[in-house]
């Protein structure tokens, strides 16, 4: 575990006491100390204790005995003989008699067997003064009794401290982002993370505060479209503060601009779209197909036709979406078939006159018969009627009309005539 000091103070969660505290230099020695009143202590070791006893035992004495000298040896300097006498006898000095030194000794009991009781002092015999009696963590064989118990310490009671600072992680840093998105604050700590703070701040000046018990935090984006700056730090529960990082970011709640290269909301044989956003443009996606662009704030999508980027004949959508991902969609309609073009006579028979009905959902706008052109009214139904060789440009025989929507889609179609 780090022995440093926090250095920098938690961010405040009030907008008008918002403070951002940067070093506050070394520790002095009072601080690092890690002792049972510091401000830092996250834990209390006990203190190793162990228990010692004093034993004892009760033990039969034998009888005690003592020696008496009873009786000693002389000798006769006449004849060489050797006598024992009672200690107290005392020869006469004429009588010829020596001690030769010799001494015959017996025992007498003086005491009878008792009982007492001993102490263990770490030898076998042991001791019969309690004050030597030895101190042990085990019992001694044959010690039954036991005198005295006392505690013995083998390390004081400890502490430990906390002086390392959390650490708090931006975990979804993403710029621009549209209003909504949750700006995702992780703190972790050697300890534990008490609070985690997260504040907005837009030109300097602080917008918004937000913070949570505990190691993570979400910071919703509810602001206008603009640049703005995340600071965000922590506090464990020894008072460290994590440093304080910065992270700037732009909302961007606004839609890109589609505009119509063309007539906006007129069918069209094809389409071309010019495409804008302050904050790039990200891709187009058309009936669900998506064409990815270049991020630029300009881009263009042209000619959009049946079959080319996922467009179909009819009704189309497309969607544009900026790198934020705000979309604009745009329907469009797209024509690329002919009018219909129906034989009122008998399809494919020759005759002497021939008769057409005409009919397109975008109307029928002229005929062209063998490269002679005959405008009609622009309806959606229409008719060329009595078609005959030198009428409408038609000759005997073989003859081509061309039929024109307004759009300019053709239809063409053969037929012959005969003579009348």
């Amino acid at each position: 575990m780090k022995k440093s000091l926090a250095a920098s103070a938690v961010l405040s969660t009030t907008l008008t006491a918002i403070a951002l505290v940067g070093s506050a230099g070394s520790a002095t020695a009072a601080e690092q100390a890690c002792t049972a009143d510091s401000t830092k202590r996250i834990q209390t070791i006990p203190a190793v204790t162990h228990t010692e006893s004093q034993y004892a035992k009760t033990v039969e004495y034998p009888a005690v005995y003592e020696t008496v000298v009873v009786k000693v040896e002389y000798r006769k300097t006449t004849n060489g003989n050797l006598y024992w006498r009672d200690t107290d006898w005392q020869p006469d000095a004429n009588a010829g008699f020596e001690p030769t030194g010799n001494v015959l000794t017996e025992q007498h009991q003086v005491a009878a067997a008792s009982q007492g009781t001993v102490y263990y002092n770490g030898q076998p015999g042991g001791t019969t003064d309690p004050a030597l009696a030895a101190w042990v963590s085990y019992a001694p064989t044959g010690w039954p009794l036991v005198v005295d118990t006392r505690t013995v310490t083998d390390a004081a009671e400890s502490y430990v401290c906390d002086f390392e600072k959390p650490v708090t992680t931006l975990l979804n840093p993403a710029s621009p982002v549209r209003p909504g998105y949750v700006f995702e604050l992780s703190s972790t700590d050697n300890d534990r993370v008490v609070k985690t703070v997260g504040n907005v701040y837009r030109d300097g000046a602080l917008l918004k505060s937000f913070q949570a018990a505990g190691d993570t935090l979400g910071v919703p984006v509810s602001f206008a479209d603009g640049a703005y700056t995340l600071r965000y730090n922590s506090l464990d529960a020894a008072g460290n503060v994590a440093s304080t990082q910065n992270f700037t970011f732009v909302v961007d709640g606004t839609a890109p601009t589609v505009t119509d290269k063309g007539a906006a909301g007129a069918v069209a044989q094809s389409k071309s779209f010019k495409l804008y956003d302050a904050n790039k443009i990200d891709k187009v996606v058309i009936n669900g197909v998506t064409k990815d662009l270049t991020d630029n704030n300009w881009s263009d999508v042209n000619d959009i036709r049946p079959g080319r980027f996922g467009a179909v004949e009819g009704a189309n959508t497309l969607v544009a979406y900026d790198v934020a991902g705000n979309a604009t969609t745009v329907a469009f309609v797209l024509d690329t078939t002919g009018p219909t073009v129906t034989d009122k006579g008998v399809t494919g028979e020759a005759a002497a006159s021939k008769s057409f009905k005409l009919y397109d959902a975008r109307k029928v706008d002229k005929v062209v018969i063998n490269g002679v052109t005959k405008d009609l009214t622009d309806s959606n139904w229409s008719d060329v009627n009595d078609i005959r060789p030198g009428r409408y440009g038609a000759v005997e025989g073989v003859n081509t009309l061309v039929a024109y929507d307004a759009l300019g889609n053709a239809t063409t179609v053969t037929f012959t005539l005969t003579s009348a």
